[in-house]
């Protein structure tokens, strides 16, 4: 981000404008952690600036957090946020997979020609399903620390820690896709 705000604030009840630095991919992202995953319906985006409007941007969902985005939408000189205060909710048509994460990635210049995101709000509507990984604080918080790293590497912090066996199959299958494949790539915009 290019302010002191935190991104928390994009989920909060705050009306506060986010913006990231000038980058390419310049994204927002929500993780709902270990526990829930969404299969969405609608999204809504809200802007509250008076410049920098989004214009080109993608939905992506992941179904494991960091990893493996998946184009959920994908909008080309949308103009849909077109004045201070706006909010708009797009239908989500043909989604049959549940995901733990989603992000809003810039995938070209917004509305003054420059790479900056700006955002205020980003809201996920659908059905909700909840795994059931029981284990300790201290294995949950490994977990999400592994996570947290890059995308390449998170999966050798849980091996190392030898805690696979807390994650579902479906995951730790993943896992070892992860570790026997070096050129993993992103199905991003």
């Amino acid at each position: 981000l290019s302010d002191n705000n935190n991104n928390n604030n994009l989920v909060g009840n705050e009306n506060i404008e986010l913006t990231t630095i000038p980058i390419n991919n310049a994204y927002f992202e929500i993780y709902f952690g270990l526990d829930y995953k969404i299969k969405p319906s609608h999204y809504t985006l809200t802007h509250n600036g008076d410049e920098n409007m989004p214009r080109n941007w993608c939905l992506q969902g992941s179904k494991y957090g960091l990893f493996r985005w998946t184009n959920l939408k994908i909008h080309l000189n949308d103009k849909s946020l077109n004045k201070n205060n706006k909010s708009f909710t797009w239908k989500l048509s043909n989604i049959n997979e549940y995901y733990s994460s989603f992000r809003i990635i810039q995938i070209g210049p917004n509305s003054n020609d420059n790479l900056c995101l700006a955002l205020s709000g980003f809201e996920i509507y659908g059905q909700v399903t909840v795994s059931h990984i029981r284990c300790n604080n201290y294995w949950l918080r490994k977990i999400q620390e592994a996570m947290s790293r890059p995308k390449r590497t998170w999966y050798q912090y849980l091996n190392q820690w030898n805690i696979k066996h807390l994650l579902s199959t479906e995951v730790r299958n993943e896992f070892h896709k992860i570790s026997n494949n070096d050129n993993i790539k992103n199905d991003e915009c």
